[in-house]
């Protein structure tokens, strides 16, 4: 870990195999995709006075029916085609001044990234299944995420795995991954910033 005048930055590789943080990001995309169609027939059958139980019932499981899916989808395609490609070693830097942290993936992941990407959303609008081609985009777009502390809300950190995870008021949350060593001295200046969230250990 190295410190520049008010900044600290650091490299770290996450063993995807031991800490399958991506596998639960892109797992909650699908969930969120998945919730759009039930959710938008849900709406139009309210303003057109058309809602009944049994509709209710019938959009709940075809929710309940599409996270089954996507989550068999997410797990096959994590293990057997994401991390052979990506590599069990996932690149992310990390640059730390007091208003706010950046959680960067490393130009050599960002590659791979795009990679894989490309072909979700080829196979997304090949299959006419626009879910898969938006969870694609989006995980696609999203190749660093920027938490300012001052939205920052809640703090959970985690120290036997060197993670903290920062919740803001607008609901976005950061992961933030830590050499051990360095996990404490991130945590302290993080809480010192961040006065108003809630602090929870692990």
């Amino acid at each position: 870990m190295t410190e520049k005048r008010s900044y600290f930055s650091w490299d770290i590789d996450i063993n995807l195999l031991k800490t399958p943080f991506i596998l639960f990001m892109v797992w909650k995309v699908f969930l969120l995709v998945s919730l759009f169609v039930p959710a938008l027939l849900f709406i139009l059958d309210l303003f057109e006075g058309n809602l009944s139980f049994q509709s209710l019932i019938t959009y709940l499981k075809t929710y309940g029916l599409l996270v089954c899916i996507f989550t068999v989808l997410t797990i096959i395609s994590y293990f057997v085609v994401f991390v052979p490609i990506a590599g069990v070693k996932y690149g992310l830097t990390f640059i730390m001044d007091e208003r706010g942290i950046n959680h960067i993936v490393r130009e050599c992941q960002r590659k791979k990234n795009y990679l894989m990407a490309f072909f979700g959303m080829t196979a997304g609008v090949l299959s006419n299944n626009p879910g898969v081609t938006g969870a694609n985009m989006i995980a696609c777009s999203r190749q660093n995420m920027y938490t300012p502390f001052k939205k920052v809300r809640k703090i959970i950190y985690s120290r036997k795995n060197g993670i903290i995870k920062l919740i803001c008021s607008d609901l976005t949350r950061n992961a933030v991954f830590t050499q051990r060593k360095d996990s404490e001295m991130i945590f302290k200046y993080i809480c010192e910033h961040c006065q108003k969230a809630d602090v929870k250990r692990k």
